[in-house]
Parts: C-alpha cells; structure tokens; sequence
C-alpha cells in the first residue's frame, strides 16, 4: 500500500533500509520514502514494537512513520500512546514522527480505509499531498 501511495520514492531496497549499530551489525527497517522518510510497519506485542522503534529512530532519514498494523495487540489506542512517547522522548529535535494505527490486520482487510490514514500521516510529513 506504501508503494502505491509514494510510487517510486518507496523501497524496501537493503541498500536503504539498513541501520548500523556498533559491534560491526546491523539492522533494517521495513522501508523508505525517498529522499527523507523512513518506515516502520509492526503488527506485534508491544514490547516487540519498542525493539522496533529502536531501529526506526536509529535510522539517517530524518522523517520516522511507525505503521502499527493491530493484529497482536492488546490495546493499540495504548500501543500508539506508548509508540508516540518513545518517539518524542528519544528523536532528535530536527526529526518529525508519526505513528498510524490502521483498522485492517491481515485476516480482515480495510484497504480505502488504510490508504487514507496513511495518506493523511504522509500529508502531515509532508511525503506527498492529500487526496481532495
């Protein structure tokens, strides 16, 4: 859904997507938007999802988007809460973060639905414009 919405400026490429840690390791982040956005989709327990957002802040691009997909989760009104906290606590002041809950999982689907939430938090980063 991603792709579509951004086109060519999404990839999952590991060239982009890669973070670096000490210790010569490494991580990657589910995506990018090019030039500037980098992307997060989780759709686990919470404390997966903090681990998540470890390497989403670590990330170069300076734009972060936690998609949270609710399939696992207890709460994901809290789990949204908890994500926005983290990121705010710990992004450097230049970043911008946001955190979309969408309302589809994998066994129930919602894509208009879903396409707009994550248009309107593309619209707020300033990734692409919004639909009318």
């Amino acid at each position: 859904m991603l792709a579509a919405i951004a086109k060519e400026h999404f990839t999952s490429d590991r060239q982009f997507t890669r973070v670096e840690y000490l210790g010569n390791t490494s991580a990657f982040i589910d995506g990018v938007i090019r030039p500037d956005c980098a992307v997060e989709v989780e759709s686990r327990v919470d404390k997966q999802v903090r681990g998540a957002l470890v390497d989403l802040l670590s990330h170069s691009y300076p734009k972060k988007l936690l998609v949270l997909i609710p399939a696992h989760m207890n709460d994901p009104k809290k789990t949204k809460e908890q994500c926005e906290g983290i990121l705010n606590k710990f992004k450097r002041p230049t970043d911008q973060a946001m955190v979309v809950v969408l309302k589809g999982t994998g066994d129930n689907r919602e894509p208009k639905e879903d396409e707009k939430l994550l248009r309107a938090a593309l619209s707020k980063l300033d990734i692409v414009q919004s639909k009318p």
